[in-house]
C-alpha cells in the first residue's frame, strides 16, 4: 500500500502541476492576493469532481499505509491533515505555472477529497487483500508490465476533465473520421493480446470478464482525458476482438502461437506500409532510445510505451 500511496502523490503533482510551464513573471508576493481574488470565482461541476477524485486515492491509500499500528482515529487526522497542507502547496505552486489558478476552493475541495478517501480506508483493505491472496498463485509481473504500457498508452496524457464541451469535441471525430484499415487490424490484435495476457494472470472465468472491461474500458475513458478524442478504427477494432475471444480464441489451446504470428504480422505491415521503395537512403540508429535525446518527450514517451 505505501508504494501506492507515494504513486498517488505523483499523480496528485502531475495532474496539478501539468504542462509544467513555469510563468517567470510571477512571484511569492502574489500567493495571497490570488487566494483572495478566488472567494469571488466559484469553480464548475467538472472542477468539483476533478479536485475531489485527485485527491481520494492520497486519503485512502495513505489510510492503508501510514502509521498502521497507531488507533485509526490518529491515522485519520494525519491524512487530512497531510492532505490539506499537501494541497495548499500546491496551490502555491500554481502560481507559478502558466494556465493555473490558485483557489481556496480548490484548497477545501482537495482537503475534503483525502478525508473521503480516508473515510474509504477506514477498514483495514491491506490485511482482507492479503487473507484473500494467500490461497492464490501471484500472478507474472511481466504481464503485468506488458498491460500497464499498453494501459499507459492509451490513458496519455493522464490529466482528468469533466469539461462538457470537450467530451463532445472528443465523440465529434466518430461522425466525420475516416476508418483506416491497417489501424482497424492494429488495435484488433492488440486488443487480443490484451486478452492473452490477462489470461495468465486471472482465472479462466474472470480473464473473460476482465478483457471486455479492460478494453471497451480504456475507449471509454478518453473523452474524459485531456487531449484525447475517440477513434472510429479503434472501436471498430476492439469490439470485433472482444466479441472473437469471448467466442472462440480465449477457449483455444494454442491461442498464444496464433496471436503470436498475428502480432508479428502485424508490426511487419505496419513498419513496412506503403510498401514504395524510397529514392534515397533512410537513416536509422542501432542506439537504444537516442530518439529520447531530441524532439517531443510526449510523442517519445508514447512510443516508448
Amino acid at each position: 500500500m505505501f508504494p501506492l500511496f507515494l504513486l498517488s502523490i505523483l499523480a496528485v503533482l502531475y495532474g496539478t502541476l501539468y504542462p509544467f510551464s513555469v510563468n517567470h513573471a510571477a512571484q511569492m508576493s502574489d500567493i495571497l492576493p490570488r487566494f483572495n481574488q478566488s472567494l469571488h470565482e466559484l469553480p464548475g461541476r467538472g472542477d468539483v469532481l476533478s479536485n475531489l477524485i485527485l485527491f481520494m486515492p492520497f486519503g485512502f491509500f495513505g489510510m492503508q499505509s501510514l502509521l498502521q499500528r497507531a488507533p485509526r482515529i490518529a491515522r485519520l487526522l494525519l491524512v487530512c491533515i497531510l492532505g490539506a497542507g499537501f494541497s495548499f502547496s500546491i496551490e502555491c505552486m500554481q502560481t507559478f505555472i502558466v494556465g493555473r489558478y490558485t483557489s481556496v476552493f480548490d484548497l477545501a475541495l482537495n482537503s475534503f477529497g483525502a478525508f473521503v478517501g480516508a473515510g474509504a480506508g477506514w477498514i483495514d483493505w491491506n490485511q482482507r487483500l492479503a487473507d484473500g491472496l494467500k490461497s492464490h498463485r501471484p500472478p507474472s509481473l511481466f504481464p503485468v508490465l506488458l498491460i500497464g504500457a499498453w494501459l499507459g498508452l492509451r490513458l496519455f496524457p493522464y490529466v482528468p476533465t469533466i469539461d462538457f464541451q470537450h467530451v463532445k469535441d472528443a465523440i465529434k471525430p466518430l461522425l466525420t473520421g475516416e476508418l483506416t484499415s491497417i489501424d482497424v487490424l492494429r488495435y484488433f490484435i492488440t486488443c487480443l493480446v490484451v486478452g492473452c495476457l490477462l489470461q495468465t494472470m486471472f482465472k479462466p472465468a474472470r480473464a473473460l470478464l476482465a478483457m471486455p472491461v479492460l478494453v471497451l474500458g480504456a475507449i471509454v475513458a478518453k473523452p474524459f482525458l485531456m487531449t484525447r478524442v475517440l477513434n472510429l478504427s479503434e472501436i471498430i477494432g476492439a469490439t470485433a476482438a472482444v466479441v472473437l475471444w469471448i467466442a472462440l480464441l480465449g477457449q483455444l489451446r494454442f491461442r498464444s502461437g496464433i496471436l503470436a504470428l498475428l502480432l508479428a504480422a502485424q508490426i511487419t505491415v505496419q513498419g513496412l506500409i506503403p510498401f514504395s521503395p524510397a529514392n534515397h537512403p533512410i537513416a536509422f540508429s542501432f542506439v537504444p532510445f537516442k530518439g529520447f535525446e531530441y524532439g517531443s518527450m510526449a510523442i517519445n514517451l508514447q512510443s516508448f510505451l
